[in-house]
């Protein structure tokens, strides 16, 4: 199995939430409630995100991962699942065992606990690509907050194309 590099030319844009912001502030149960009461699928990547979605009662399809928060290690957050995924990804990379994981989460028994050795911030885009419109992808923001990418053709083709420039092709 191969491994995927991110260009450095995208490591900036990647840097910038692409979906709607949740500031720490801001994030409650109601707030969040009302804005994925439609959702067909709730996926969370990141430690931090996970345990706080969790916290406040949101019901995760997925959840991902890596029992490090801001580069340092952290208990991982306590979920239940029915199916697990353990996967190696590598900073600033896109492993296809993680690929393969990730396009595997949308026929398995839900919830989905993927543990990532490794870093998994960019597993984000793999689910924007492949997950049906309606479906929330959430993740950190370091030192502001939650992003929720909610799926659409527009979100799905920006990912794919990112993708593509990793040389991955999912199409």
């Amino acid at each position: 199995m191969g491994t995927h590099k991110l260009p450095g030319r995208l490591r900036k844009e990647l840097s910038s939430p692409i979906g709607e912001l949740f500031l720490d502030e801001e994030i409650s149960a109601a707030k969040l409630y009302e804005h994925l009461e439609d959702a067909i699928a709730i996926v969370a990547v990141g430690d931090l995100t996970t345990e706080t979605l969790l916290g406040l009662g949101v019901r995760l399809d997925v959840y991902v991962v890596d029992g490090r928060e801001k580069r340092h290690a952290r208990t991982l957050p306590v979920g239940n699942y029915q199916t697990k995924y353990h996967v190696t990804n590598s900073s600033g990379t896109l492993s296809d065992e993680s690929i393969l994981a990730i396009t595997s989460t949308r026929m398995a028994e839900k919830p989905v606990m993927i543990i990532v050795d490794g870093e998994e911030d960019l597993l984000v885009l793999p689910f924007v690509a492949t997950y049906p419109d309606k479906s929330y992808i959430l993740y950190g923001q370091p030192n502001e907050g939650i992003v929720s990418i909610s799926v659409d053709g527009e979100k799905r083709m920006y990912a794919r194309s990112i993708l593509r420039e990793m040389g991955i092709n999912l199409d």
